[in-house]
């Protein structure tokens, strides 16, 4: 079986940390090519 990316969610996270992994997420796909995601 393929391993999955790690993640490290588990153990000691806070919420806080959670929401900045996902702000870092979003500023990802935000910085894609306005044709990737279809926003100009």
């Amino acid at each position: 079986m393929a391993r999955a990316p790690r993640i490290e969610i588990a153990r000691g996270t806070t919420f806080d940390q959670l929401m900045l992994w996902l702000d870092d997420m979003l500023a990802a796909f935000a910085h894609l090519p306005p044709d990737k995601h279809g926003t100009p």
